[in-house]
């Protein structure tokens, strides 16, 4: 059964992006990096942390009101933002846009739907809709 990236519970923003074309020895933790110094930028109260939420959600950045989580699966990663109370769901309601953020890994992308196996299908946000792209990496 095909599956999608991993989602933390309680999510309140969710921005995807294509990592397919990431050099595998050294790309990803650039692309981290570079989340680190985007997101600090934007929000300057994070700070590093390492701790994970469930067990495929890695909280990368912390405030007093929520998480920043990557996941990854098949070149497909997930940035979240994840309030840890009612007030951080209240900062969080105010954020608009972290596509920003997850374009640190590739290409934005937006979630179209799932399929009845859980599998999810994507467009990139910068192509017209005739390129889609689904969770397994696979692209019509």
């Amino acid at each position: 059964m095909a599956r999608s990236v991993s989602i933390p519970t309680g999510a309140a923003l969710v921005a995807y992006a294509d990592a397919s074309e990431l050099d595998p020895d050294f790309g990803w933790q650039d692309a981290v990096d570079d989340l680190h110094w985007v997101a600090k930028k934007r929000f300057p109260s994070l700070t590093p942390c390492d701790r994970w939420l469930g067990r495929e959600d890695h909280a990368i950045l912390e405030n007093d009101l929520a998480f920043l989580t990557v996941s990854e699966y098949c070149g497909l990663v997930a940035v979240c933002i994840v309030p840890k109370d009612k007030r951080g769901a209240t900062w969080a309601r105010k954020i608009r846009g972290i596509d920003s953020l997850a374009e640190c890994f590739g290409p934005a992308l937006i979630s179209k739907g799932r399929f009845s196996n859980g599998e999810q299908v994507f467009i990139r946000r910068d192509l017209s809709s005739r390129e889609n792209i689904s969770s397994n990496g696979s692209r019509w």
